[in-house]
C-alpha cells in the first residue's frame, strides 16, 4: 500500500506552524519553500485542514496559516483524514465469479480476505489515531515555538 504525499505534507505544515516563533500566520509560498513542494499542490492540501478546522486561515495582508488547536489534539489520523482522497474499497466478487462463477467455497474465501484487509485498514487508523503532533516534538523544546521560518527561505 502507497500513503498518498499529502498526508506526509500535510503533517510537516502542523509541525511548522507549532513551530512557529510566536505562532505567527505563515504563508503558504513560505510553507511550500521550505518543505520544497509545489505551492498549488499545497494550497489543496491548506484548504482541505482548514475545511477540518486543523488550520486557521486569515487572508489578509498580515494573515496566513495557523495552527487551529493545541498539537496534542491533532493526530496522524485526523491529518489523514483531512487530506488523502483515498478510499479503500476492496470488492473481489467481480473477478473472483468471473473465474469461478457462484462456487460457495469462493464466496468463503472472498469474505476471509475482506474481513482481513478491513481488520488491517482499522488497525492502521488506530494506530494512526494515537499519535499526535505533539507526540512528534522534542518534550523540552519549542512548545511556544522558536523557529521562524520566513528567516529560512532567504
Amino acid at each position: 500500500m502507497k500513503i498518498n504525499k499529502s498526508i506526509e505534507q500535510g503533517i510537516f505544515v502542523v509541525i511548522m506552524l507549532e513551530l512557529e516563533k510566536d505562532h505567527k500566520p505563515l504563508k503558504c509560498p513560505t510553507l511550500s519553500e521550505n518543505l520544497g513542494v509545489s505551492t498549488t499542490y499545497l494550497q489543496k492540501i491548506l484548504h482541505r485542514m482548514v475545511n477540518a478546522g486543523i488550520v486557521h486561515s486569515n487572508a489578509s495582508k498580515d494573515g496566513g496559516y495557523t495552527i487551529a488547536k493545541p498539537a496534542r489534539e491533532i493526530t496522524i489520523a485526523d491529518i489523514m483524514d483531512a487530506v488523502d482522497e483515498t478510499i479503500f474499497d476492496f470488492d473481489s466478487k467481480r473477478l473472483a465469479r468471473n473465474l469461478f462463477g457462484d462456487d460457495p467455497h469462493v464466496a468463503n474465501a472472498e469474505s476471509k480476505v475482506s474481513d482481513c484487509i478491513e481488520k488491517s485498514l482499522a488497525a492502521m487508523r488506530s494506530e494512526l489515531a494515537a499519535v499526535t503532533i505533539e507526540n512528534l516534538l522534542q518534550e523540552d523544546r519549542d512548545r511556544n515555538g522558536s523557529i521562524e521560518w520566513e528567516s529560512k527561505t532567504r
